[in-house]
């Protein structure tokens, strides 16, 4: 934590694979907090053990940051509850968001998570990317996104393989999306 207090031309954070928990994930929202991470444009806190108590402190200081581009947290316990809270944190000042790409894969996001990330879709058009892969989507988040990505005034492109769709909903969406296949 100190070199990143100490770090205010820092462009980019790759906290990844360091085993970093909810307790932690709240004392990186203290420092971000404190305007350090105003030139950050990426954060990679990807596989880690960051979950709904983690994510909650940690939400508001991603959303607040104004060079944020890409986040990455991918491989953490999200789930529909901390999603819900870090798009709730982007909705909250969705004028200001920069956000281009998030990446929620492998965080046991279901399909409330998914609308969720429909109504950022939606309404932050900055985002350009959301990456869900293997998460536990089926049907419903599937087709949430779907249509949060045509919706979306950036044109947004989603990644959403390995997750609970079954095949029939896969295929209609494939073929909506005009042969940009979204499953495999």
């Amino acid at each position: 934590m100190q070199q990143l207090e100490d770090d205010s031309a820092l462009q980019e954070l790759n906290l990844r694979y360091k085993n970093l928990d909810d307790r932690q994930a709240a004392a990186i929202a203290t420092v971000l907090s404190s305007g350090i991470g105003d030139r950050l444009q990426t954060i990679d806190l990807g596989f880690n053990k960051i979950g709904v108590a983690g994510i909650g402190p940690l939400a508001k200081p991603l959303a607040a940051m104004p060079a944020l581009s890409t986040l990455t947290l991918s491989g953490n316990h999200l789930g529909d509850p901390g999603t819900h809270a870090l798009v709730g944190a982007f909705l909250k000042i969705r004028e200001r968001v920069e956000l281009a790409s998030i990446d929620l894969s492998s965080n046991g996001v279901g399909d409330m998570g998914a609308q969720a990330l429909r109504l950022l879709l939606e309404n932050c058009p900055s985002v350009q990317k959301v990456n869900v892969n293997r998460n536990k989507i089926g049907n419903l988040g599937a087709w949430a996104l779907y249509v949060g990505s045509t919706n979306s005034k950036g044109g947004a492109r989603l990644f959403m393989k390995n997750n609970c769709v079954e095949a029939l909903m896969q295929e209609e969406i494939n073929k909506q999306q005009g042969g940009n296949r979204l499953f495999m």
